[in-house]
């Protein structure tokens, strides 16, 4: 059996995959863009000031960013601690780690307690 030629189509079904590909670019572009618009700023509201509902999933995930953020500044912390108490006379230096320590340790604190905030 003998299949038609269509003029400026090689295969049947090239032209229906190209459609559906068009389709996708198409609703992958509105998809991504318009909704990280649009949930940017829900997003950034529930990170600093916590949101008097959420689910359980947002509060776990809240939780684990908060707790991403603690690490490196208890890290921080006990170095700075651990080698000034073994320095003699040398802690100006790391004192300075642990004012590096701070804003890691606010921002940590501040996520990790609007996960149970409300």
């Amino acid at each position: 059996m003998r299949r038609e030629h269509r003029p400026g189509h090689f295969l049947a079904g090239t032209q229906v995959k190209q459609d559906n590909l068009d389709e996708a670019a198409v609703q992958k572009i509105n998809t991504i863009w318009y909704e990280a618009s649009s949930c940017g700023p829900t997003f950034d509201r529930f990170l600093w000031r916590g949101s008097p509902g959420p689910i359980m999933v947002q509060r776990v995930g809240l939780a684990i960013c908060g707790l991403m953020f603690l690490a490196p500044g208890f890290m921080l912390v006990y170095v700075t601690t651990a080698e000034v108490a073994s320095s003699h006379g040398h802690a100006w230096p790391l004192l300075l780690l642990l004012l590096f320590a701070i804003p890691w340790l606010r921002f940590g604190f501040r996520i990790f307690w609007n996960a149970f905030r409300h």
